[in-house]
């Protein structure tokens, strides 16, 4: 009984959550380091969807989905501990359970997330997503429906050979229905339960290469984020009330 109660205060402690914390942006500070090597996609499977990594080669990390467990636990024992059994703890607690909400959302990103490319050639209709648009091409899924590049557009900065902005205007077809779309840069288009941003292009406009993503997950972060916001507002609301009183 002792010892499952220190576990209990260990993982409650605000020390631990400092650590997390702390050592979370050490951890990205690694990361962004070995960016410029292996490259943004590399070092998000590296460092932060794997329970530990070697930074460089010989130094060792935990990975984020330890982080991810052990800021959980932190959370819910914290929780536990010091949430006051009253109505201002309600806000509190809600807040606590956005904030694990937020963490297992990366951990579900992580199991479904999908993203590959596509490449488009005017008036040619697509349905192959690709794992990378560059090399030797590999399938990764293939689309319940189609889309379609009828025009790409490019605007170079003034006097220079260098792109500005450059855009894709696509059919995504689906049976009986056809749907048209403008994809420019920032400014993604959504179909099904894809997305698709513009990501670069080929041959002076010929060919537009799309990066497609798609995530079952996509909006539990945006959940999450309202439901601390909520909380943190009940919970201050609560505190004002009392005072007024």
């Amino acid at each position: 009984m002792k010892i499952l109660l220190k576990i209990f205060y260990l993982a409650s402690s605000p020390i631990l959550t400092a650590f997390l914390l702390a050592y979370s942006v050490f951890s990205i500070f690694f990361a962004t380091l070995e960016i410029p090597n292996i490259g943004i996609a590399a070092v998000q499977a590296k460092f932060f969807e794997s329970w530990c990594a070697l930074a460089f080669g010989f130094i060792p990390l935990i990975g984020g989905k330890t982080v991810g467990v052990l800021a959980i636990l932190n959370i819910l024992a914290s929780a536990q501990r010091f949430t006051r059994r009253n109505i201002e703890g309600m806000g509190f607690a809600m807040t606590h359970i956005a904030l694990v909400l937020l963490i297992v959302s990366g951990f579900l990103q992580a199991a479904w997330r999908k993203e590959g490319a596509v490449v488009l050639q005017e008036g040619v209709p697509q349905t192959s997503i690709l794992k990378s648009s560059s090399g030797q091409p590999a399938l990764l899924s293939t689309l319940p429906f189609s889309i379609e590049l009828k025009k790409f557009a490019i605007e170079n900065y003034e006097n220079s050979d260098i792109a500005k902005d450059y855009s894709s205007l696509v059919v995504f077809r689906y049976r009986d229905i056809a749907i048209e779309k403008l994809i420019k840069m920032n400014e993604p288009a959504s179909f099904g339960a894809w997305t698709f941003y513009q990501s670069s292009y080929r041959d002076g406009g010929k060919t537009s290469v799309l990066q497609a993503v798609k995530n079952p997950a996509g909006l539990l972060p945006t959940v999450s984020v309202a439901l601390i916001m909520f909380g943190m507002a009940f919970t201050y609301a609560v505190r004002i009330f009392k005072k007024s009183k």
